[in-house]
């Protein structure tokens, strides 16, 4: 559990005091105010800053999310002991960790992504995939999936991004290396968010004291990620036309005429292209796996382990690290 947007509608404004003194609490963040209605007020409440400094610790327990739920109607109340004060849930956010393997940096695995984004847009129509980047360093740093083509108009979205840039871009250099001191694992950490606009009645904030919104949305957040991220139907569609691009490839290329192979697959290799692919194009362009086939797969690993050194992602491990993901993902259901 991450952070989750609410709107408070109160019987008279709260003055500026009353507000300081909510915003005095870290874990809440006053976002607006008269917004829409002057009595209204939104509010982002962060589970992670409820325990701690940052959200470099998710909340995946019920207790937690209920007792700061408590916490949260006591201080509102403290300003406001009487009168009725309506809570409407805007949106939750929900992230999930999996790490990289050893080695490996987000921008290795841009193929996996590509995996991801090519089956998130092509199950559904009217999807995209918004890539945020290091212009200049071309180093990826966030992926979003939305389920519309305008970004602001999304009811979910997943958000994929290297979660240790983001607090290098955020914090001082001071309180950088005393979280890299709490959570040495940072580097490795690829953060997958579902964020979803919530579209429930309001209700009396002495109600959200024992909503256990964790609970209640956790594996319906997981579900939505694998609906959308893992299609086994899209997922071999994929691979076919990574097989056949890569026949015709070959065929045009003409292995045989001693040209370099590794200007060639340099040249012709492709976020999202895998060593399987294209070792069964291979199989296809020779007929079979013989020496020829054994000869130019041996070359093949050769000029890839070459690619990936100097590109900067990995072709090799794209299936395996794709479904790994998933299973790590399975892990978080309750």
């Amino acid at each position: 559990m991450d952070t989750i947007s609410i709107t408070l509608t109160f019987n008279q404004p709260l003055n500026e005091k009353e507000i300081e003194a909510i915003e005095k609490c870290q874990y809440i963040s006053v976002k607006s105010r008269g917004k829409i209605k002057v009595n209204d007020l939104i509010i982002k409440l962060s589970y992670p800053k409820f325990k701690g400094n940052t959200n470099a610790t998710l909340i995946h327990d019920s207790e937690t999310v209920l007792a700061c739920n408590k916490e949260f109607v006591r201080v509102i109340r403290s300003l406001r002991p009487t009168g009725s004060i309506i809570m409407k849930l805007n949106r939750i956010d929900i992230p999930f960790t999996v790490y990289m393997k050893d080695g490996k940096s987000f921008n290795d695995y841009i193929g996996v992504f590509y995996t991801m984004g090519y089956i998130h847009i092509n199950k559904n129509n009217g999807r995209k995939v918004i890539s945020i980047s290091n212009f200049m360093e071309d180093q990826l740093e966030t992926l979003t999936f939305t389920d519309t083509l305008n970004l602001k108009d999304y009811n979910h979205k997943i958000v994929i991004y290297n979660q240790y840039k983001r607090f290098h871009d955020t914090y001082t250099e001071s309180f950088k290396s005393l979280l890299i001191q709490e959570h040495p694992d940072l580097y490795k950490r690829i953060r997958i968010e579902v964020s979803k606009k919530i579209n429930r009645h309001p209700f009396k904030l002495e109600e959200f004291e024992s909503m256990d919104l964790y609970s209640e949305y956790c594996n319906s957040f997981i579900e939505y990620i694998l609906n959308n991220l893992y299609d086994e139907d899209k997922f071999i569609e994929l691979r076919k036309l990574n097989v056949i691009r890569w026949v015709d490839l070959l065929n045009g290329y003409n292995m045989g005429t001693g040209k370099s192979y590794l200007d060639f697959y340099m040249f012709c290799l492709q976020r999202g292209d895998t060593n399987d692919d294209i070792k069964q194009a291979l199989e296809i362009y020779y007929g079979g796996k013989g020496k020829s086939y054994e000869g130019a797969v041996t070359k093949l690993n050769k000029c890839i382990s070459f690619y990936e050194k100097e590109r900067g992602f990995m072709v090799k491990e794209v299936i395996s690290e794709y479904f790994r993901i998933k299973d790590n993902l399975l892990e978080y259901l309750i």
